[in-house]
């Protein structure tokens, strides 16, 4: 596998990644940084978490954690993924001696072989690239041309990805929020659309995880109208919002004031035009697997403030803000204005 070009990503001279390469360097060599942190770097982004793909055995790899006093957990045993954290950044770390990925890894070639075999199963082109240790970018599917035009091009035939993989059509339309340019690919949508039902069958924490991401992209509206229009917004949501114009209009204000809200504030915003009430509506969240802690307790609160925060008297927004903090309020208060 021969490198694209010499790319050095700002992130991997950050005090925490260099932390963590220091941790591992008898291993260097069989280490890449693969995914989001990757393709983020590319699209000029700040990256979240930094993913990790080693050929080193879990076991061996939080021994080496702990060793190093790092706070280490194992996530999944049989997808060989393990956790870290190091100052405010947290590592994903994906073993190849695991069940189901040991058939990747061969000693005998280079480790950049091993890796592009992983991330060969990834959902979408721009998710393929990688790099190693040493900064030097991978990129066998053309996820960087893709980024670069807004393309959201999937590694193999989507119907039968979206068969197998039901949660790769919330995905698309996350990824496509965030980096997607002109209109998506017809056959792409058709086969979203083909398997729209097996939505859910998706792990609840899998659907809340992908529809965090897509409410979380600088513009989801365009998305979710597509979502509604092709019938399947209220099944990913797991419940049915009767219209969607106040989170366009939440963009406008975003765009105004240069602050993108938070995505529980375009969650609440979805919630609030349900058709059950507020706190119904939460229930059915939280049962279709919006875990509490992807949706802090003022997302609740929603329902107890929305009608009145403009109101309040200099009185009641002190009490407001000590009962449920300043950002709270603000996120509230923004909330209420698009619905104006």
């Amino acid at each position: 596998m021969i490198p694209l070009h010499q790319f050095n990503p700002h992130w991997l001279y950050w005090p925490e990644v260099q932390r963590f390469l220091d941790i591992f360097a008898p291993w260097h060599g069989e280490i890449c940084f693969i995914g989001g942190c990757v393709r983020d770097s590319l699209a000029e982004l700040q990256p979240g978490n930094i993913d990790v793909v080693t050929a080193m055995e879990t076991s061996a790899v939080l021994h080496t954690l702990e060793s190093a006093g790092v706070q280490s957990r194992l996530a999944l045993a049989y997808y060989g993924w393990s956790t870290a954290t190091i100052g405010e950044v947290t590592f994903n770390i994906h073993s190849l001696h695991s069940a189901l990925n040991y058939t990747l890894y061969n000693p005998s070639e280079p480790f950049s072989y091993s890796a592009a075999r992983f991330v060969a199963n990834h959902d979408f082109t721009l998710n393929t690239l990688f790099c190693d240790a040493e900064g030097r970018l991978y990129d066998q599917f053309g996820g960087g041309d893709d980024l670069i035009h807004g393309r959201i091009r999937p590694t193999s035939d989507p119907t039968e990805r979206f068969r197998k993989r039901p949660g790769e059509i919330l995905r698309y339309f996350r990824f496509f929020a965030s980096f997607g340019a002109g209109e998506p690919d017809p056959a792409v949508l058709e086969a979203c659309v083909q398997h729209k039902e097996r939505l859910e069958a998706i792990q609840p924490w899998l659907r809340a995880r992908a529809i965090n991401g897509l409410l979380g992209a600088a513009r989801p509206y365009a998305m979710l109208r597509l979502m509604q229009e092709l019938d399947i917004l209220d099944t990913a949501l797991g419940f049915k919002v009767q219209y969607l114009e106040p989170l366009a209009k939440l963009e406008r204000i975003e765009q105004a004031i240069n602050r993108q809200a938070p995505f529980q504030v375009r969650l609440a915003l979805l919630m609030l035009h349900s058709d059950h009430s507020y706190y119904d509506t939460w229930r059915k969240v939280l049962k279709t697997g919006g875990q509490p802690e992807f949706m802090p307790f003022w997302v609740r609160q929603v329902g107890k403030y929305i009608h009145t925060i403009k109101t309040l008297s200099e009185e009641g927004i002190e009490h407001t803000i000590s009962e449920i903090g300043a950002k709270a309020y603000n996120d509230i208060l923004l909330t209420r204005w698009a619905m104006e």
